[in-house]
């Protein structure tokens, strides 16, 4: 008999027998169960309930019948004596809901003909784009209690104690009782300080100590933007923090196993928002200490590995995922890499592959529980179906062979990108210098520096005028998402990163405004539209970002835990960030700022600070190098209105300093109107509207003191002569590139040169390009 009609044979269907899960093939992932994606549960913690022998999933997602409610119920159990999912109804809507009626969860924002009203009903509000964040809310449905579900990542776990599965989320800790399908706020003392809404992070429950470990993740409003370790005491339903002295550094979605046998918890892989990691670590229980260990050989780097404590023998814990090597481009949404299934022996510290490996390509996340009566582990993969396997480990199979990786093996997102620019031939400073002092005028030319930028949507550069280098930030919602500030050096002709840029995971191309920050608090990226620029007053680049943290969230900005506040944005103001480029240093967030952030906000540095237009007021900043801290002024609060009928582009209103009349210079318009203001610095200062002329309006503005001229890039290179007032359009020939939303333009007056950058095309390979201009060519 072939292996394939065997495993097939070995799935009960139904009104057949219940499943022989003793006679399972040994080290094989076995078929049990297969359907379309309309459960959903993606991202969700399975975990098996031994009391009632099922396995549970809790979340959301699936098919929408309606544009804001989901197809299934949230909460679905697994019986492998009949292996399908069913909905886990609590027992008290026994005859009341089913399948086809019960009471839905609405998604936040969303409308759709689902029967409720506009205003009626409980919203979902998950891990998503634009600030959205888990959210818990218990609602009473029938006199029924049920908690409004997230995605609940690996932060679930089962307290053998009270047969019950644990779940930690948006500062709230609860419960779930698989007898009867119910659920309990467990409203306990606390919560871990500044990750009231941390995503991404690992739970285990410490049966001899009758505690949670809970450890990773990110969102977390604190410095490291994860959680540390924390620990939930069961009986005096608190967290506390215990103090240690060495931790695991921070990542997401890691495996995290109790052991009993060891007293010890396992901690594998995962993600530190930079790169998938295999590092293996220890929290010893009766210590509460953690180790490193240093296997001789690891398995590769696993973005997201499912893990289960092995049944049926002592101390080993299997971990299945991809080798994170494979994926290109950080596009694991279509990885065809194989799911390589490998065994952690602690005693031995030694790691080991079985011939268990699945072909399943396209599928990221899977979450795996042991059935200790049954000996297997289950394991439920989520892709364009939902699958459900089971495996019966055995040591005497016979072993096979599979590289592995050795310890401190990481796997870059985009590796293309950050080993493209560090492997760059070492620069000729002499040739760039000739290259520079011969640059034809009026000619965009292409510097084509080696390695792959990739270029940042609905982004900005700034010139660091003290080092003379462009410094790029930006990205999020639609395009490439990493946190990077990348530099270019006119002395080199060379692009770098800062440092590794750090990605949230699954939320690629989506996070227009990602709540919190990232590792490292790092902003995560944001279309940055004209929102930051360099003060060289503080020699720093200031970064006026789009607000990210809702009112009611503990931020911890410092290492100082003293440092600890409730925000509130009438009260603290929104997050400005400062960047020494020098240094390569982020300095803690600074919450002073009045005003949010409108399209056309736009900031310039000047000698005398850093002045930012919106909302027809100009604003003073003044910053403090060595703290972050920023005084902010009104400087103006009117505008004058246009004199004429021009609709001004809401996002292509730069702002210039005229360095020869030390004035402001703001440009605004229209695809066939330009107007162009102008404000000096001294107290009595009004804006005026100097000129209106027949151009077409661009995002990207800079002041020439060389000519006296204010060019800007549109599709088109226009200029505006501020001796004679007039303007007009450059008859050069432009590259090709995306010249909308994603292009930028510095100028650099040492080298008497402007950098233009220009994508290929959306969110592709950046673009350099050097322009000198002379009037009158």
């Amino acid at each position: 008999m072939s292996m394939i009609p065997l495993l097939i044979a070995l799935v009960a269907a139904p009104g057949d027998a219940p499943l022989d899960l003793a006679r399972l093939p040994a080290n094989k992932w076995v078929l049990l169960h297969e359907e379309d994606a309309s459960g959903g549960k993606n991202f969700a913690r399975a975990i098996f309930a031994p009391n009632v022998q099922r396995f549970y999933l809790w979340g959301i997602g699936g098919d929408m019948p309606a544009r804001n409610v989901y197809k299934r119920f949230e909460l679905e159990a697994f019986d492998p004596a009949e292996p399908k999912w069913i909905e886990a109804f609590p027992a008290a809507a026994a005859g009341k809901w089913s399948a086809d009626s019960y009471p839905p969860f609405r998604i936040l924002g969303q409308n759709g003909p689902d029967g409720l009203k506009h205003d009626e009903g409980p919203r979902l509000q998950v891990v998503s784009g634009y600030h959205a964040t888990n959210r818990v809310r218990f609602w009473d449905f029938d006199g029924i209690p049920r908690p409004s579900p997230i995605h609940t990542f690996n932060m679930a776990c089962w307290d053998s104690k009270r047969n019950r599965v644990i779940y930690y989320g948006d500062s709230t800790t609860f419960a779930l009782d698989p007898a009867t399908n119910s659920w309990i706020d467990l409203k306990a003392v606390n919560h871990p300080i500044a990750c009231q809404v941390v995503a991404w992070a690992s739970m285990c429950y410490d049966s001899k100590r009758d505690r949670v470990l809970l450890i990773g993740g990110g969102l977390a409003t604190n410095p490291s933007g994860a959680a540390p370790t924390w620990l939930y005491d069961c009986a005096a339903n608190k967290w506390e923090r215990p103090k240690v002295k060495t931790e695991p550094p921070p990542r997401c979605n890691a495996a995290l196993v109790y052991d009993p046998a060891t007293q010890s918890a396992v901690l594998f892989g995962g993600y530190d928002q930079s790169a998938a990691v295999n590092d293996t670590w220890i929290f010893d229980g009766r210590t509460d200490t953690w180790s490193q260990r240093t296997p001789v050989l690891a398995p590769p780097p696993m973005y997201e590995p499912a893990a289960a404590l092995l049944p049926g023998v002592e101390s080993k814990v299997l971990v299945c995922g991809y080798d994170a090597r494979k994926v290109k481009l950080g596009n694991q949404a279509t990885t065809s890499a194989q799911k390589e299934t490998w065994v952690y022996d602690i005693a031995a510290n030694s790691w080991t592959p079985i011939d268990a490996s699945l072909n399943l390509p396209g599928y990221t996340w899977m979450t795996a529980d042991a059935s200790h009566k049954d000996g297997v582990v289950f394991m439920t993969a989520f892709g364009n179906k939902r699958r459900t396997y089971a495996m019966r480990y055995d040591t005497s199979a016979a072993p096979i062979e599979r590289p592995g990786a050795p310890l401190g093996t990481v796997a870059w997102k985009y590796p293309e990108q950050k080993l493209s620019l560090e492997n760059a031939p070492a620069p000729d400073p002499a040739t760039t210098a000739k290259m520079l002092e011969n640059l034809p005028v009026n000619t965009m030319v292409d510097a084509a520096p080696p390695g792959m930028l990739i270029s940042k949507t609905w982004s900005t550069a700034v010139l660091d005028s003290d080092r003379h280098e462009v410094l790029y930030i930006g990205g999020g919602h639609s395009g490439y998402s990493g946190n990077d500030i990348a530099r270019y050096s006119l002395a080199t002709n060379r692009w770098s990163l800062d440092f590794p840029p750090r990605f949230p995971p699954y939320l690629e191309g989506t996070n227009a405004g990602l709540f919190g920050w990232s590792y490292g608090r790092m902003p995560f990226s944001q279309h940055t539209y004209l929102w930051y620029c360099y003060d060289p007053q503080s020699k720093t680049m200031v970064y006026f970002a789009r607000p990210s943290i809702p009112a009611g969230i503990e931020v911890q900005p410092t290492d100082d835990p003293e440092s600890v506040f409730v925000y509130d944005p009438k009260e603290h103001g929104y997050t400005t960030w400062v960047y020494d480029p020098a240094k390569k240093q982020m300095l803690p967030p600074d919450f002073g700022r009045r005003f949010a952030n409108e399209w056309h906000l736009c900031a310039i540095g000047t000698p005398r600070g850093v002045y930012v237009a919106e909302n027809n007021r100009l604003h003073h900043a003044k910053v403090d190098r060595s703290t972050g801290r920023i005084a902010w002024a009104v400087v103006d609060d009117a505008f004058p209105k246009a004199d004429e009928v021009v609709k001004y582009h809401y996002e292509y209103q730069p702002i210039v300093h005229d360095t020869k009349r030390d004035r402001l210079i703001q440009i605004k318009g229209d695809g066939k109107r330009v107007h162009v203001f102008a404000r000096g610095f001294g107290d009595s200062a009004k804006w005026e509207l100097i000129v209106a002329g027949d151009a077409a309006i661009g995002r990207e503005a800079v002041y020439i003191p060389k000519h006296d001229v204010i060019l800007w890039l549109g599709d088109r290179l226009h200029v505006y002569d501020c001796a004679s007032k007039t303007m007009r359009t450059l008859d050069i020939v432009m590259p090709k590139g995306s010249y909308n939303h994603e292009c930028a333009m510095v100028y650099d007056e040492k080298h008497d040169v402007c950098v233009a950058l220009l994508p290929r095309s959306f969110t592709g390979p950046m673009q350099t390009f050097l322009f000198r201009y002379r009037p009158g060519k």
